[in-house]
């Protein structure tokens, strides 16, 4: 919130909520949730449970994708395209997700979980790498918040480490 908002809370006030924002506030919490409670169900391999997880999502999408079909929205496929579904469909899902659960299976929900907070910060090296943007003061107050937060649940919360 400091990083969104500058420093200066008075933003949210005025803050214009759309529906993609609280659709993604809603991802975020949903996302949350599950890197909590998730657990592989005892006599399935991390590879398994993945493609479990493949196939319930792709079915929960396969109605959505079939009223756009029917709304007569067709998806263009050229070399761009098949980059990001390539790029989507592999890194950013399987391999994520794969590596995700792994983690979750060494050292548990709750120290996996906190990985989810240094986005900002990974987006932040991205950022700079691709547009050299400068560190400042409030990226570095931000940055202190958030890895005071990770130091503070990583010696807080024990939980059984299951393999």
């Amino acid at each position: 919130m400091v990083l969104i908002t500058k420093g200066n809370f008075a933003i949210l006030a005025g803050l214009q909520i759309s529906f993609g924002d609280i659709f993604m506030l809603l991802a975020a919490i949903s996302f949350s949730v599950y890197a909590v409670v998730q657990k592989i169900p005892k006599g399935m391999t991390h590879v398994e449970y993945l493609f479990l997880m493949i196939f319930v999502g792709l079915v929960a999408l396969l109605p959505f994708y079939l009223t756009d079909m029917f709304l007569g929205n067709s998806l263009s496929v050229n070399l761009t395209t098949l980059f990001y579904i390539l790029y989507l469909g592999i890194f950013s899902s399987f391999v994520a997700f794969y590596l995700w659960n792994r983690s979750i299976g060494i050292i548990g929900s709750m120290q996996t979980g906190v990985a989810y907070y240094l986005l900002p910060v990974f987006v932040f090296l991205i950022d700079y790498i691709a547009f050299r943007t400068k560190l400042n003061n409030l990226i570095v107050s931000s940055f202190l918040l958030i890895f005071g937060g990770v130091i503070i649940i990583h010696f807080t919360r024990h939980e059984k480490r299951t393999n």
